[in-house]
């Protein structure tokens, strides 16, 4: 038997090399297979990063709108802190409604601070005025009281046909009774949130 055995041998040798052989071409099937997939899985890949690149893109975008609005929002936050002050001096808004009816040639200007009210954010204080003019002036020196940068309400305003009966010109002289609006930030509302 040992006989048969090694008469046979190169059967066996022969069987084995193709055994190994055939190993090797399924090895070399499965790494064509691979470099056959490999544009696809490539392609997958390079799909996903122009899609992750177009949402940077448009990622940045709307960092750069934002950062426009930041800007805007900054201006308007100026613009506010100007109109809403931390502290209302009484000689500034003086010096603010005396300047104004001066300019305008309005005559015995009184003015009177009287109450203060507190709000949710905001402290409103209450000035009295009570000057002589006429109507066109008032008009104008309310006009001109508008475009202040301070934020400025008049909340009540009576005008009486002037009893000294001094006319100028066409024009008939009218006592005026008004109560003057300013407002300042609470700082003390933030801390309450």
């Amino acid at each position: 038997m040992k006989t048969k055995l090694i008469r046979n041998i190169h059967y066996f040798i022969l069987l084995y090399m193709v055994y190994a052989r055939f190993g090797d071409y399924t090895d070399h099937l499965d790494r064509l297979k691979q470099k056959k997939d490999k544009p696809q899985v490539l392609e997958k890949q390079i799909g996903r990063l122009k899609k992750r690149r177009d949402l940077l893109e448009t990622e940045s975008k709307n960092l750069e709108e934002l950062k426009v609005q930041l800007k805007q929002i900054s201006k308007d936050v100026e613009v506010i802190k100007k109109q809403l002050p931390e502290e209302i001096r009484d000689s500034d808004m003086f010096d603010l409604f005396s300047r104004e009816a001066n300019f305008l040639n309005i005559k015995d200007v009184f003015l009177n601070p009287t109450t203060e009210k507190k709000e949710d954010f905001y402290i409103a204080r209450e000035y009295e005025l009570k000057a002589l003019g006429t109507y066109l002036q008032f008009l104008v020196y309310f006009e001109r009281l508008e475009k202040n940068a301070r934020l400025i309400d008049i909340s009540e305003v009576i005008m009486e046909a002037s009893k000294d009966n001094k006319n100028r010109g066409r024009f008939q002289l009218i006592d005026l009774k008004a109560k003057i609006e300013v407002f300042k930030y609470d700082s003390n509302s933030s801390n309450k949130s």
